[in-house]
């Protein structure tokens, strides 16, 4: 039976191509907007998903006090850490991450006869190895917990090391001279960071190097006064202990460490999960996206698709006329109400499958625009999701049955004697 509705269905569609095809257009033009929204809120709401301890995982910001209120920064001093792990033995993890923007390093040595190759790296950081422990980056090369425990060691990501030595492979070991003062050894290798992350990482420098007397910040270790922007210390609670309580744990921590004038500038946790949608504080990445704006776009992606099921609906009633004589000799030959309205469902059905394929077209065209508009980066692979499968599928269920349901109530409903005559009556039968 199914088949012969499709079979039917396909016959009508090719008897009214141009019905079918402004209906299909209309449709796929819809879906592929809904489509493309679905990917920017899925992209924007899985940052930073894939760490095991996400739930666990808080940054300790500086809550900075003044005459026009509170403000809140994810700068910290350089020895907060520390003074948490004494403070705090309860605490699972503690770690420092502090972005070294800007950088130059070298690569050869013209006193061996080695080509000099010289590279700028804004994504370069200090790092302590506890950061590793509590981030689930994945490792090619090296050991995560030891790579960057000894000073002048320093960590690369696959296409970092690849640009930088040719292979990755043959990274391990190699020496990497920093900002002509420095020479640092390559001990790990890490996989290239995933897009949807707030912590993009290439190169990291052992956090015990700037702790060297020579070091670039050796006289801030015993600083609590002042703070650097880019200095951020995240931890790991434990499940007994809630970021309320920690952040009034924090308040005698800041009075212990701080000076008395500084001592209203006190410290809070902000939750990984909250990071990429606070707009008010600064993350590495540097794109953060509101759950307000997340919620418009969901909104404006649900109205297009409403918008192109109103648009077939109106096309399919004013076709109905142009069928009534159809409907009229099935009415006749026996087809019953629920009969008739399963024919022009399978119709729907078949129009909507068209649509939506022809959507992933133009959203795969649209895609790289789309990137370059909102500095982001969704692949084009997006069909290997089993999620966005599953959100295709629903789309052709809801789709079919807006679209379908009442034009097909409308042209079983026609009187079969009216219909014959091609005249729609005002009244109904069932």
């Amino acid at each position: 039976m199914i088949r012969n509705y499709i079979k039917t269905a396909w016959r009508n569609l090719m008897r009214n191509k141009s019905y079918a095809a402004i209906n299909i257009t209309g449709l796929a033009i819809g879906v592929a907007a809904c489509l493309l929204i679905f990917l920017i809120v899925q992209f924007e709401t899985s940052f930073d998903n894939f760490h095991t301890k996400k739930d666990h995982i808080y940054r300790v910001g500086t809550n900075f006090s003044g005459p026009d209120g509170e403000h809140f920064s994810s700068g910290t001093p350089l020895p907060i850490a520390e003074g948490l792990r004494l403070d705090f033995p309860q605490l699972k993890l503690v770690a420092t991450i502090f972005q070294n923007d800007g950088s130059h390093y070298t690569i050869g040595d013209t006193r061996k006869g080695e080509p000099v190759k010289k590279f700028r790296e804004d994504l370069s950081y200090y790092a302590e190895p506890q950061f590793f422990q509590m981030f689930d980056f994945g490792w090619l090369a090296g050991d995560k917990k030891t790579a960057l425990s000894e000073p002048n060691t320093v960590v690369l990501t696959q296409d970092e090391a690849t640009k930088f030595f040719g292979d990755w492979h043959d990274a391990i070991g190699k020496i990497i001279r920093y900002e002509n003062k420095r020479d640092l050894k390559v001990t790990g290798i890490l996989k290239n960071t995933p897009p949807n992350t707030d912590i993009p990482l290439k190169l990291v420098v052992s956090y015990a190097t700037i702790q060297l007397k020579d070091g670039d910040y050796y006289g801030n270790l015993k600083d609590w006064v002042s703070t650097f922007g880019d200095h951020e210390c995240f931890v790991v609670l434990p499940d007994n202990l809630s970021p309320e309580r920690f952040n009034t744990d924090l308040k005698a921590f800041v009075k212990k460490h701080k000076p008395a004038d500084y001592a209203k500038d006190g410290f809070k946790l902000q939750a990984l999960k909250d990071m990429h949608y606070n707009t008010d504080v600064n993350v590495f990445g540097g794109h953060q996206f509101s759950k307000q704006l997340i919620n418009v776009i969901s909104m404006i992606g649900v109205f297009l698709l409403i918008i192109a099921c109103v648009n077939f609906i109106n096309l399919a009633t004013a076709q109905a006329v142009n069928r009534s004589k159809e409907v009229g000799i099935r009415k006749v030959l026996g087809s019953n109400r629920k009969q008739l309205i399963m024919q022009f469902i399978s119709e729907t059905l078949i129009i909507t499958l068209f649509a939506v394929v022809l959507a992933i077209g133009l959203a795969e065209l649209a895609l790289p625009m789309l990137n370059k508009l909102l500095e982001i980066n969704l692949s084009s692979g997006f069909l290997s999701d089993p999620v966005l499968l599953l959100f295709l599928s629903g789309v052709i269920v809801v789709v079919t049955l807006l679209s379908g349901f009442y034009p097909a109530l409308v042209l079983s409903g026609f009187n079969p004697i009216a219909a014959l005559k091609n005249k729609v009556a005002s009244r109904r039968t069932s």
